[in-house]
């Protein structure tokens, strides 16, 4: 009797194990392979977690990263000359949408700076330097956003309010 239940304790962490293990390796494989594009039409409901863009001063409006059209459309409606990304580029999907950002806002004639910040760990001296160029920027219209437009633009918002 005790003989089956370890047994079938034993199958069931080794069925567990490879299952995670099976979901972690396809996780990554989405990651690397998949376009960020291909997983938004994928899982639709992450387009409507991010945050849309809102003005939260004279020339400063926050929000979640945007995709080509709408972002094109945004900076061109609200006269946009600077954008400043926290995007994480350690994050191989976030480097990618970075990338491509940089292509386009090179196209618009639109100044990006990149202050990379991971969403968990969040670098205190990069918030520091992104605070700092937002500042030097006061007179200019600006766009801040992360992925979501929540966590790091909130810090960088609690940094700025600060001074």
């Amino acid at each position: 009797m005790l003989r089956k239940v370890f047994l079938s304790l034993y199958e069931w962490g080794l069925r567990f194990i490879f299952g995670t293990v099976f979901v972690g390796v396809a996780l990554v494989f989405m990651l690397l392979v998949v376009d960020v594009a291909t997983l938004e039409r994928i899982f639709p409901f992450i387009e409507k977690v991010k945050v849309k863009p809102y003005k939260v001063s004279t020339n400063l409006w926050v929000g979640g990263y945007l995709r080509d059209e709408k972002l094109k459309r945004f900076v061109k409606e609200k006269r946009i000359k600077v954008v400043v990304s926290l995007l994480d580029t350690n994050m191989i999907h976030e480097k990618r949408l970075l990338n491509r950002e940089r292509k386009l806002l090179k196209r618009l004639g639109v100044k990006l700076y990149s202050f990379p910040i991971n969403p968990i760990f969040k670098d205190r001296a990069m918030i520091r330097r992104a605070v700092k160029t937002l500042q030097k920027n006061r007179r200019r219209r600006v766009y801040l956003h992360g992925y979501f437009g929540r966590f790091r633009v909130r810090s960088v918002l609690e940094e700025l309010n600060a001074r």
